[in-house]
């Protein structure tokens, strides 16, 4: 029996990532985008079908959408797909904002996930596993930091079109590496106060492109988050400091550093592809399809908790006060 095909909403760059995966696993895609010339690149360039609407897409009775447009489009097919019974994907942030954040995140029973992929990693997921059992000891704080000079992430493209860039798109650097936020929700819990300065340093842009936060976080831990799309080169990764070890692990290296004290540090390399992430994430939901176990999804009420983050150090940004998160 013939599968149902997967709607993809969005022909950019992580909708055409997505559309390749879901084809390596054997998947049929049929796409929109709002843009013609995306949607005849697509069937020229990955050889699947497009349609012309999101509702021509969803008469096709697709097995899921994954929904692959920019954070402030989020709302509105996702709950076309939502209150039509179909399975969904979409990319992060969750939304743009929290009432429409909300909305998606009311899904009962309809399977849904949000694309948080690092917590794929097999690096991140070895940290998490030993920060659960102890090893280290009590957490005692956590900084994250994710800097690239946003000109150079997609150079095919005119970098102030993009929705990084734009305000209306949901753009700024809170909430497009809003990954770093996940994490430190991920591995530390949640945050009780935040006080974030947040800002446009240096781009042409009407969105922050510079943040830092600082959080106090309801275990007691303090966690720090840089994040930026101003400085040169590209600098990813994590200190965790607990009571008995210092842990780092670095982007693009793939590499944990354990220091325990003067020369008793040990380091672990955890080869792995960029791509490796989003098929692993991409076969999660194939199998929550399945009603099959999916270790590693973040829902959308998880995702929610992430936005509402976002929106905390955003309005500390503005008041210039420590904020209480919800």
């Amino acid at each position: 029996m013939r599968r149902s095909p997967i709607l993809v909403l969005g022909c950019g760059s992580i909708g055409r990532r997505h559309i390749s995966n879901l084809k390596s696993l054997g998947r049929t895609v049929v796409a929109y985008d709002t843009a013609a010339d995306r949607r005849r690149w697509a069937r020229e360039n990955l050889k699947i079908e497009t349609v012309d609407s999101v509702e021509a897409g969803l008469a096709r009775r697709p097995a899921a959408v994954f929904v692959c447009t920019p954070p402030s489009s989020h709302a509105g097919p996702g709950l076309l797909a939502l209150r039509a019974g179909v399975p969904m994907f979409v990319e992060k942030p969750l939304a743009s904002g929290l009432a429409d954040g909300k909305k998606l995140a009311a899904t009962g029973k309809i399977p849904a996930a949000v694309g948080y992929q690092l917590r794929f990693h097999p690096a991140l997921r070895w940290i998490k596993e030993r920060l659960e059992k102890n090893s280290w000891g009590k957490l005692l704080f956590l900084r994250a930091e994710f800097g690239q000079y946003l000109p150079d992430w997609r150079p095919w493209q005119n970098y102030r079109r993009s929705y990084t860039a734009r305000k209306a798109l949901g753009g700024g650097i809170l909430l497009d590496a809003s990954h770093e936020l996940d994490l430190v929700r991920w591995l530390a819990g949640e945050a009780r106060s935040v006080f974030c300065l947040a800002k446009r340093l240096a781009l042409p842009v009407d969105v922050e492109d510079t943040a830092a936060l600082l959080m106090e976080m309801r275990s007691g831990a303090i966690a720090e988050v840089h994040l930026d799309m101003v400085q040169r080169g590209f600098r990813r990764g994590l200190l965790i400091s607990c009571t008995r070890a210092t842990v780092t692990f670095e982007l693009p290296a793939s590499r944990v550093t354990i220091v325990k004290g003067p020369g008793k540090s040990v380091v672990k390399n955890f080869p792995f592809q960029s791509n490796d992430l989003y098929l692993a994430q991409t076969r999660a939901f194939l199998r929550r399809l399945g009603n099959s176990a999916s270790d590693g999804l973040v829902s959308p009420r998880d995702a929610l908790k992430t936005l509402e983050l976002v929106e905390t150090a955003r309005k500390s940004a503005r008041t210039g006060r420590k904020e209480r998160t919800p």
